[in-house]
């Protein structure tokens, strides 16, 4: 009766375990990207030209979000963007946005602006910054 009882219980007690070693790996690595990508603030200010853009680091860890991006600029800042669509488009950050861009945030706004020049004619994105739960930034 007892090793009845026992084996699934030492079965539910190994699935936890797994689960717990992976929720702490995974929290490790969103922890290392979000140091080396911090996010913008509403003091922060920026102007530079995007060198990189990554839209997805990891597929499995990390869901997969047109309005996200974590950006290089050309003084080898790095910055983790979250944005709501496009203002005045309603287009997704990651389909307007590429290298060679340049981005402007002032201090005090919760606005950046990317500017590209296209065929002798200056386009420019606007789009309001969000935190990491896709909140309005503060």
């Amino acid at each position: 009766m007892q090793k009845k009882l026992l084996t699934p219980l030492v079965g539910i007690l190994f699935l936890i375990l797994i689960f717990s070693i992976n929720e702490i790996r995974t929290k490790k690595v969103i922890n290392k990207v979000h140091k080396e990508y911090p996010s913008f603030s509403i003091g922060t200010r920026q102007g530079s030209r995007i060198s990189r853009i990554i839209y997805k680091l990891n597929s499995k860890m990390f869901r997969d979000d047109p309005n996200s991006s974590y950006i290089t600029f050309v003084d080898s800042t790095k910055r983790r963007i979250k944005t709501t669509k496009e203002i005045f488009s309603k287009g997704y950050f990651d389909d307007l946005v590429r290298t060679g861009d340049s981005l402007s945030k002032m201090p005090g706004t919760d606005i950046i602006t990317i500017f590209r020049i296209h065929n002798g004619d200056t386009v420019r994105y606007s789009f309001k910054l969000e935190n990491d739960q896709h909140y309005p930034l503060k």
